[in-house]
Order: structure tokens, then C-alpha cells, then sequence
């Protein structure tokens, strides 16, 4: 007998130190006329609280725990790909991965979510997820979904165990085939992912796609956090963790006062990409909530202003909130203060630069609390 499914309707309304948080991101940019558009590609996370290094000395923590489950999760998948029978090995890797991670959750319903894009999908099934987004795949992880994600994009770096899946790719560059390929029920994404054609022919072949449009603040991140429950079928769960969020943020938020520090957050990628980003960069709100001032913001620079001794100088930033791997980028501390214009700030004539995990300071989720309290502690060590 044919299992009777209820709906549910759901649509998106609803020598100061130089300081550094460990990790590998990468980015990506490409500038068109009158805007910038940014995002990062790989090392996202392996963040767990106590992996900062102040000044070159490690805090407690130990990464060994994350790398060995990574490790075994990785030889799981391709031990799974290496079967016999190449018309089993869907169910192969299905298999492993429930043994490894868990059994996959299931809809107690059919879930009718109308996205981004206005598309009004039927969700009935969520077994095999593809994440085309880092921040989106700490989210189903958090929820507890992590056992029905089969693939995920190279943004998707964290938890361990989502750096231990297959990759697609870039989410920017889709392929359609290598996303079918690993047959998915439901593949989410953010309206970063693309190329629009590419969406259109994965949402041709019958496969679910949702696109969430996130919103760089602590409020979209709630918003985002919703939105997925809503997708996988688990609202209340969805507002539960969203409002942690917010209270945990809360929580550690710090005022400005009179004297407060100016922070300029500088993307670079090497030597001839340089910008200062304000109001549109998800490192505003963590800026802001760290109690101090974004310089970036002040000079209303929008989607971004190049990095020039004329922008640097007007800015007079007292800290450099940098990625890590933007630092590497430009050769490190004395690389980024060999810079036009670097070292005539404050924050050059005192080498205040903080350097964070890509994801960790900009994904805008579940570890954003946790993201914040550094940068606040981070601030405070640098006496400011």
C-alpha cells in the first residue's frame, strides 16, 4: 500500500602581535566594472575552539583526533568506490558512508519550500544531499544531517567529516554530470552557486535543487540556519539552533566606545589583488560586534575599494583584519607591510594584523559565536 505523505508549505519569509587562527583557505576573485565579487574556494575550517596561535605560540587543542577521522573517512569512500559490481556502487557508497557517519535521516513529510530563484520544489526525499556551499554544509551538519550529504563542493571543508567527501568541484563552476554522478535526491545550494544554466539543467533532469540567499549579518545567519530546517524537514530544530545563535552571539557582543579601534578588512590575492571591503563584507557585522569600527564601512567603499597608500592613509586603520591565506598570498606579515601604503598606518607602524580562517571569521553560521570571541580576545591582546 502506497504510504500516504502529508505536505507542509514553507517559503523564505520568514610590536603589537600579529594574531592568527589557524587554517588553509583559498579564495577566488574576479572584478567587473563597479563591483567585486568574492568567495572562497577550499579550507574551511578544522576549527574547534583553542586552535589559535598568538604570536606564533599554539593555545591548547590538538588536530590530531580531526586528521585521523579524515583520514578514515577518506579510505571509507574510496574503499566504497573500489568495489566489484560498478552497477552497485551507488549502494556501496551509501553503505560505507552509514557506517561510517551514521544512518541518513528521513522526512517524517513532504516538505514544499518555494527558494531564491522562485521555484516552488517538491522535497520528498533527502537521502543523498549535495552542499554546494561551505556554510550551508556546516549547517546540515549541525542539524544533524550529516550522514545523507554524498558530496559537497570544495568551499566544504568543515566538519572533518565533510572534508572527507567527494568533491564537484567549485561551486561557481558547476558541472553538471559530476554533480548527477553521484546521484543526489536534493542538491543545496546558496544563489553563489552557478553558472545560472548549469542550475537550470541539474532542475531539468528532475533533481530538487533549492537556492538559499543569504544575507551578510548575524540576523541572515539565523535566517539561513531557519532555512535549512525548513529544507530538510526539521523546522523547529532549525529555530533552535538559530536562536542559540543569536543568544550566543549576544552574549559575547561588545560596544563600541570613544576610543574604539579602526579595523580595515583587506582582501588580497597577491600582490595585484588588493581591496578594502565595508558594509557588503560578512566580516562587517564581526567587526562591528567586536566593538570596533570598520573603516571600510565608514568610507561607504561598497563592494569594494582598491588598496591604495591615498585609500590607506585616508582610512588610518589601527588593525588589519586579514585571511589567512590572503596573508600567504602577499608573503606574509613583512610581505603585506611591504605594501604601497602598508606601513605608513598605525596599524602598519605597529604590524596590528589579525589573520583568520576563511570560513571560520566569514562563514556566517554556527561557529560564528565562537569566531567572534576570538577576534574580541584578539583585539584585547593587542591592547586595544
Amino acid at each position: 500500500m502506497e504510504k500516504k505523505r502529508m505536505r507542509r508549505s514553507f517559503s523564505k519569509e520568514t610590536e603589537i602581535s600579529t594574531i592568527s587562527v589557524s587554517g588553509d583557505s583559498s579564495w577566488e576573485t574576479s572584478a567587473f566594472p563597479g563591483s567585486l565579487w568574492f568567495g572562497w574556494i577550499g579550507g574551511q575550517g578544522r576549527r574547534q575552539r583553542g586552535h589559535s596561535f598568538v604570536a606564533g605560540t599554539a593555545r591548547s587543542g590538538s588536530v590530531f583526533s580531526r586528521v585521523f577521522l579524515a583520514v578514515v573517512l577518506a579510505l571509507g569512500f574510496v574503499l566504497a568506490a573500489c568495489g566489484d559490481d560498478d552497477d552497485n556502487s551507488v549502494d556501496a557508497s551509501t553503505s560505507s558512508r552509514e557506517e561510517i557517519l551514521g544512518e541518513a535521516r528521513t522526512l517524517a513529510q513532504e516538505v514544499v519550500y518555494v527558494d531564491a530563484s522562485g521555484e516552488e520544489i517538491i522535497i520528498d526525499d533527502i537521502s543523498r544531499i549535495v552542499v554546494l556551499n561551505g556554510d550551508l554544509m556546516e549547517v546540515v551538519f549541525a542539524l544533524g544531517f550529516g550522514p545523507n550529504v554524498v558530496a559537497r563542493d570544495l568551499s566544504a571543508t568543515y566538519p572533518p567529516e565533510a572534508a572527507a567527501l567527494p568533491e564537484i568541484g567549485y561551486q561557481r563552476s558547476l558541472s553538471t554530470e559530476t554533480v548527477l554522478s553521484y546521484a543526489p535526491t536534493l542538491v543545496l545550494g546558496t544563489t553563489e552557486a552557478g553558472p545560472a544554466e548549469k542550475i537550470k539543467q541539474l532542475r531539468d533532469t528532475g533533481t530538487d535543487v533549492v537556492i538559499i540567499e543569504p544575507e551578510n549579518s548575524f540576523a541572515g545567519a539565523a535566517e539561513k540556519i531557519r532555512q535549512v530546517g525548513i529544507v530538510l524537514g526539521v523546522p523547529e530544530e532549525g529555530e533552535s539552533l538559530a536562536v542559540t545563535l543569536l543568544a550566543q552571539l549576544e552574549a559575547v557582543r561588545v560596544e563600541a566606545g570613544p576610543d574604539a579601534p579602526r579595523v580595515a578588512f583587506s582582501y588580497m590575492r597577491g600582490a595585484n589583488i588588493l581591496f578594502i571591503l565595508g558594509e557588503g563584507s560578512p566580516a562587517h557585522p564581526m567587526i562591528t560586534a567586536a566593538g570596533a569600527i570598520d573603516v571600510g564601512a565608514v568610507a561607504e567603499v561598497g563592494e569594494g575599494e582598491v588598496m591604495t597608500p591615498e585609500v590607506l592613509v585616508t582610512m588610518a586603520p589601527d588593525v588589519f583584519l586579514v585571511t589567512e591565506d590572503g596573508l600567504a598570498s602577499v608573503g606574509g606579515i613583512d610581505g603585506m607591510l611591504a605594501l604601497p601604503g602598508v606601513a605608513q598606518t598605525p596599524a602598519g607602524a605597529n604590524r596590528a594584523i589579525i589573520a583568520f580562517d576563511t570560513q571560520y571569521m566569514l562563514g556566517l553560521g554556527p561557529r560564528s559565536a565562537d569566531a567572534l570571541a576570538d577576534l574580541v580576545t584578539a583585539l584585547k591582546e593587542m591592547g586595544l
